[in-house]
């Protein structure tokens, strides 16, 4: 069975703490890996993980795993991988270097 979740109504971090807490027995597969990292990349953009405080960055962690299916090993990963290329390209897109 083909469930599509649409988790454009999540905009709080409450939001998604109630949806990882109610939502723990659900096992969600996302159709392929590169639609799972494009909807991470999405939702870390959407919450302005960078500005959110360690709690808070754990809350939208989880809920990734829990709706990526991916592992929270993996996906640590991508998100560092994330992280660090917003500010490489933040870095080179700016006149930071320009004196």
């Amino acid at each position: 069975m083909i469930v599509d979740i649409q988790t454009r109504r999540l905009r709080t971090i409450e939001q998604l703490r109630a949806f990882v807490e109610g939502n723990e027995a659900v096992d969600f597969q996302p159709r392929d890996r590169g639609e799972a990292y494009g909807f991470a990349r999405a939702t870390l953009e959407r919450f302005g993980y960078r500005r959110l405080g360690k709690r808070d960055k754990g809350v939208v962690l989880r809920f990734l795993v829990a709706a990526t299916g991916i592992s929270r090993q993996q996906m640590e990963r991508l998100v560092r991988q994330w992280r660090d290329t917003c500010i490489e390209d933040h870095l080179l897109s700016s006149d930071f270097h320009k004196s």
